[in-house]
């Protein structure tokens, strides 16, 4: 690890906090901003690292790495299994214009603005039963485009048509662009080290649906 890579973690007592400091560690100035195609090079160049290091211990089991890193500004996150041939963890995102409190029937009052869509019916599922509790909160559409995005484990509103799997093997990107819409991308990781291209690394993106803090490597909601 540089020397700034190690310096930025206070503790190295979890698997997170080593990859954490191995994604600072590969990129070109982890105390500057960068643009979201650096941040992307630099997990990407993580995972390789992390195989790397697997291979030459003679590690083969399943290593399932979700990861979600942020400046503020722009939002990565990667669903990874190696080997490949196996079943990921599960990672979802979400994207809608508002994110508000459902209010009951009888609070609401004629002639205000219309509040978010009801819900559809959740799935049996002890997740769904449990977001069905909690769900008094809801994702509100418009055509201009999304305002707020979420990104967890498993989807945390009563409506999971809501909710898209991040594909295997695949990165996320988010960023605000003018007008504080928000702008998503998707592009497949390359976990092969190499030189930037442009513009983000020349990968295939993909559009989302509907129109540097901390790394989670567990699957958990982040």
């Amino acid at each position: 690890l540089s020397e700034t890579a190690y310096n930025a973690i206070q503790s190295f007592h979890s698997d997170s906090a080593v990859s954490f400091a191995v994604f600072l560690h590969h990129l070109p100035d982890p105390t500057v901003p960068h643009p979201p195609e650096v941040l992307l090079q630099a997990m990407q160049d993580a995972l390789a690292t992390i195989m790397a290091v697997q291979k030459s211990h003679g590690v083969t089991g399943t290593s399932l790495l979700n990861f979600v890193v942020s400046d503020g500004s722009s939002v990565i996150a990667v669903r990874f299994v190696s080997p490949a041939h196996e079943s990921p963890a599960s990672l979802y995102y979400a994207e809608g214009e508002a994110f508000a409190r459902r209010l009951p029937e009888k609070d609401l009052v004629l002639g205000a603005a219309t509040p978010p869509r009801p819900p559809t019916p959740p799935s049996s599922s002890p997740l769904s039963a449990q977001a069905a509790k909690e769900g008094a909160y809801d994702l509100a559409f418009s055509a201009q485009g999304p305002r707020v995005a979420f990104v967890a484990s498993e989807p945390i509103t009563a409506s999971n048509s809501d909710w898209v799997a991040v594909p295997k093997n695949f990165g996320l990107i988010i960023t605000r662009e003018k007008g504080g819409f928000l702008n998503i991308l998707r592009a497949p990781l390359v976990t092969t080290p190499g030189p930037l291209s442009s513009p983000l690394l020349g990968l295939p993106f993909y559009g989302g649906v509907n129109g540097v803090n901390g790394v989670n490597g567990d699957g958990g909601n982040a």
